[in-house]
């Protein structure tokens, strides 16, 4: 099993009524992570265990609950090992020539750092393509946990599709293992910032209402 977790009983009920293809679709916002960023649905192609294609929208979060639910048996990327998924992530994004890093950008908010974890980590067990639509300035929220999100970002006039979920998940660990933390309260500590690649995509950690 990819992704275990409580499923509280209100979405429990909704999830329930929604064919097996299709994810509860929030309305785009126009406001984004960044000033002058929208916000798009995102939607996963996934494969299964028996080699089938299912495309579900949501953050990775909700989609892994769904199909779980559902009964539907995800393909686990073949690439993924628990031991070692975030200390091999900033090795392959540092191979990138040409990102800029970014931890001070003053319309970020804190996110927990354990949770931003989490979500790398469901990022990394999927095998299949991530795909968002084209820009620039266009967002996609893959993961949000606890008001702590990751987006994915095109800058690209035209849609862009990615290789691997795992770019995601460098994105992310990028930040995480280059930003620094900061206190939030006494039990958690806060991440937050950006990462661009040259081929016009990035990835956004920051605050969310989830």
């Amino acid at each position: 099993m990819l992704y275990s977790t409580f499923i509280s009983g209100a979405v429990l009920a909704m999830l329930q009524v929604l064919p097996v293809s299709a994810m509860p679709a929030t309305a785009p916002s126009s406001e984004g992570p960044l000033a002058g960023y929208g916000i798009e649905d995102i939607t996963w192609e996934l494969e299964t265990e028996s080699g089938a294609t299912v495309n579900l929208t949501g953050t990775i979060e909700q989609v892994l609950q769904y199909a779980e639910l559902n009964q539907i048996p995800l393909k686990q990327n073949p690439d993924y090992n628990v031991s070692d998924a975030s200390s091999s992530s900033s090795t392959s994004i540092h191979a990138r020539a040409g990102e800029t890093l970014d931890c001070n950008v003053a319309q970020l908010n804190l996110a927990r750092v354990d949770k931003i974890n989490d979500g790398v980590t469901y990022l990394r067990q999927v095998a299949g393509k991530p795909a968002n639509g084209p820009g620039p300035n266009n967002c996609g929220r893959v993961s949000c946990s606890w008001n702590s999100a990751i987006y994915w970002c095109n800058d690209n006039t035209v849609a862009k599709t990615l290789g691997t979920y795992n770019h995601i998940a460098d994105g992310a660990q990028f930040i995480l293992n280059n930003c620094p933390y900061h206190e939030m309260g006494i039990f958690y500590m806060g991440v937050k910032g950006w990462v661009s690649m040259p081929d016009k995509w990035r990835v956004v950690i920051t605050t969310n209402a989830c």
